[in-house]
């Protein structure tokens, strides 16, 4: 059953941001959540950018605001310059690290969980867009995804998309 996630838009000078919301918890509500992120993405994101303008789609999870930010990206400068980006607010991300802010755990074992957290978060969201791939046409290439911690400079973790996942026009 698809999600039902409202998007607004938020113009900022040169680029457009389409955040939402989505309160789900489980695995099933939360795949649902992504695959709507990737429509999105597919239907208003990508097509604001020139294929030669971008090499990578990167994903930031920042778990103490709850929010994953998705925007087209370039390995090849740290300059952020895109058009367009998606940002979902992910409550059960947001009420995971209160969760864990509040504890009394050390700092490792706070890190490591975290580190987890967005780990599971990444490969639900590559698992979803795996599952529902034959929605879109196919494009003229692979899609390479990062996914980054708010604070690494490095991504935790890289996959390579089928074309087919997120058209590039």
């Amino acid at each position: 059953m698809p999600a039902t996630i409202e998007w607004t838009e938020e113009k900022d000078r040169s680029r457009v941001f389409f955040r939402a919301t989505t309160s789900g918890d489980t695995n099933d509500s939360l795949s649902a959540a992504f695959d709507e992120v990737r429509r999105k993405l597919a239907a208003d994101v990508l097509p604001k950018h020139k294929p030669s303008d971008w090499d990578c789609l990167r994903v930031e999870l920042w778990p103490d605001s709850g929010r994953l930010i998705l925007y087209p990206g370039s390995t090849n400068s740290s300059t952020r310059s895109e058009k367009a980006g998606c940002e979902l607010v992910v409550q059960a991300l947001l009420d995971f690290w209160e969760r864990l802010a509040d504890s009394e755990i050390g700092d490792d074992d706070f890190s490591l969980r975290v580190r987890n957290e967005e780990r599971r978060y990444a490969e639900l969201m590559l698992d979803a867009w795996d599952q529902n791939q034959s929605v879109l046409e196919s494009a003229p290439r692979p899609i390479r995804v990062l996914f980054f911690d708010a604070e690494a400079p490095r991504p935790f973790l890289e996959s390579v998309l089928p074309a087919s996942l997120l058209p590039v026009r």
